[in-house]
């Protein structure tokens, strides 16, 4: 039994021994007791439907930087999807992945008799609610699944509810890589943050979908009067000799600056 998407109901799955992953491969369900995680949204999902002793590795981002690490402790950590042979040493008998993961290196873990998911894109709530349901079904553990989608779907409510009647301030998501200006915005992670902060995603009203590279220009004609943004990214935008005279420059609060453990986390988090 798993929930219906877009529901609470429960409805009954035809007994399937396979279950497609985001890759359109076919992977056999079972009870794997030896699981290492590539994904750093499966690594805290994981934890909630299986017994921590069933894990065997996950993503040293969760280890290193998230605020509920000290829930992995005594997990190895895995650097990235690259290092073949530390997963291999860790003997599992399922890896999941996101979506980044070289084919080439997830085929060699396929040769060597070790099943692979894909959860496939990581883009907020409505694909964490996904991994949830398919990880529930890959385990034989739908009914665990269910109560975590249940449980998330019902704080994801409750913030909602927080803000309901609050005025909504106008904002954007940015980051900064060197010289160049990202946002997050429509189907990702960052537009679910700023709705449930309460926050009016202007880029999104605006047409931009995704991660959009900004110009210069395209924040000058965009001039949010609110800015969410990594910690100590602020000087780049408003010590820019063309963006300096940003509404969210010379507003008081016009910029908040989170730490990445508060806005790295596509899943649960």
């Amino acid at each position: 039994k798993i929930p219906n998407p877009g529901s609470n109901s429960v409805e009954e799955l035809r007994d399937t021994p396979t279950l497609k992953d985001g890759r359109g491969i076919h992977v056999l369900r079972q009870a794997y007791q030896r699981i290492a995680s590539l994904s750093t949204v499966a690594d805290h999902v994981l934890l909630r439907l299986v017994e921590p002793q069933r894990m065997v590795g996950v993503t040293a981002y969760t280890l290193q930087s998230h605020p509920d690490a000290w829930r992995f402790a005594g997990i190895p950590a895995l650097s990235t999807s690259r290092s073949l042979e530390s997963v291999l040493a860790l003997k599992p008998d399922l890896v999941v992945i996101s979506k980044f993961a070289d084919e080439a290196y997830m085929a060699r873990l396929r040769e060597e008799g070790i099943a692979v998911f894909d959860l496939g894109d990581m883009r907020g709530i409505a694909t964490t609610r996904r991994s949830i349901r398919d990880l529930g079904r890959l385990l034989y553990l739908e009914e665990r699944a269910y109560r975590l989608e249940r449980e998330f779907s019902r704080a994801c409510e409750g913030l909602t509810r927080r803000v309901a009647d609050q005025p909504r301030r106008v904002g954007i998501f940015l980051s900064v890589f060197g010289d160049n200006f990202f946002g997050g915005t429509a189907n990702t992670s960052y537009a679910d943050l700023l709705r449930l902060a309460g926050v009016k995603d202007l880029a999104e009203d605006r047409g931009f979908v995704g991660w959009p590279r900004f110009s210069a220009e395209q924040l000058i004609q965009l001039d949010p009067p609110l800015i969410v943004m990594p910690s100590g990214r602020a000087e780049h935008v408003c010590s820019h000799a063309l963006l300096k005279d940003l509404s969210a420059c010379s507003t008081p609060g016009g910029i908040i600056e989170m730490p990445r453990k508060n806005h790295s986390d596509a899943g649960l988090g």
